[in-house]
């Protein structure tokens, strides 16, 4: 990338190089603008979040670089139309374009996507076998549903009991509770 700048003998000082390069790649010229800007625009998500998110870091800081302005709304709507390839990704782009301050300020909505992508990578990392966690959310009821038995009549859900053991129906075989009031007589 930088042998144009080091092949016209700027290697011995550094400042030369420096300034080499920096004329060459961080220049403000039409020609290096128009190349940094087509490397924005062919910027692709691959199917790699972290990877794409770097890639865009890495493309707005030459953006910034070379001076190239452009409305923060517009490199955030590019940021997030790129990822339409993943309808999940989508999805939670979709919901980062209702907050208007979020819009206006594309770094924040890289670090949200970071914060997804670093979220998503936990979750996946978990292994299914040893985790009761992964069991709970896989369900379809998260939580375990008690179906009970009301108003003298057996519910035909309840697994826990058969309707000869129901309570509600057969109210004499529930066992009775020890009377446990305490008196002050002391």
């Amino acid at each position: 990338m930088f042998l144009d700048a080091i092949k016209n003998g700027a290697t011995k000082n550094s400042y030369l190089l420096w300034n080499k390069i920096n004329e060459q790649y961080a220049s403000k010229k039409p020609v290096n603008r128009g190349r940094v800007w087509m490397k924005w625009v062919s910027l692709t998500f691959k199917g790699d979040l972290q990877e794409y998110i770097d890639n865009s870091k890495r493309e707005m800081l030459e953006l910034e670089a070379v001076n190239l302005i452009i409305q923060p709304e517009i490199l955030t709507f590019t940021l997030l139309g790129k990822l339409s390839s993943n309808a999940k990704i989508q999805q939670f782009a979709e919901v980062l374009t209702l907050n208007e301050e979020l819009i206006e300020q594309p770094d924040l909505v890289l670090s949200k996507l970071q914060d997804y992508c670093d979220n998503s990578k936990s979750q996946i990392e978990i292994p299914s076998s040893h985790s009761p966690s992964v069991l709970v959310s896989e369900s379809v009821h998260p939580y375990r549903i008690m179906h009970s038995c009301a108003n003298g009549k057996h519910n035909p859900n309840c697994t826990t009991h058969s309707k000869k053991e129901c309570f509600a129906e057969n109210p004499h075989l529930r066992p009775r509770r020890a009377n446990k009031k305490r008196t002050n007589r002391d």
